[in-house]
């Protein structure tokens, strides 16, 4: 025959079960917001590295445009060069010119 502890006793392990339930359904819902948040945080990174390659890719080609701007200085520098000599030759063939008509 069924006692009333053992009656007391299958009721408390029932309320017990319920509310394993209730914490693992609890624990559940935890879980995948931890994973949204987990999932969230992981597409923050993937967008902060891309914004950081293409910041990467601009300070490249802000230097590559440098380097261009010093290269095209070089040849104005040469071309100045040339057109001085250019000069000179022109001035020393008019000295020349004068001598030879004295």
């Amino acid at each position: 025959m069924i006692s009333a502890d053992d009656i007391y006793e299958g009721v408390n392990d029932i309320y017990e079960g319920v509310n394993d339930i209730y914490e693992g359904v609890n624990d559940t819902y935890e879980g995948v917001n931890d994973t949204y948040e987990g999932v969230n945080d992981t597409y923050e990174g993937v967008n902060d590295i891309y914004e950081g390659v293409n910041d990467i890719c601009e300070g490249v080609n802000d230097i590559c445009e440098g380097v261009n701007d010093i290269c095209e200085g070089v040849n104005d520098t040469y071309e100045g060069v040339n057109d001085i000599y250019e000069g000179v030759n022109d001035i020393c063939e008019g000295v020349n010119d004068i001598y030879d008509d004295m």
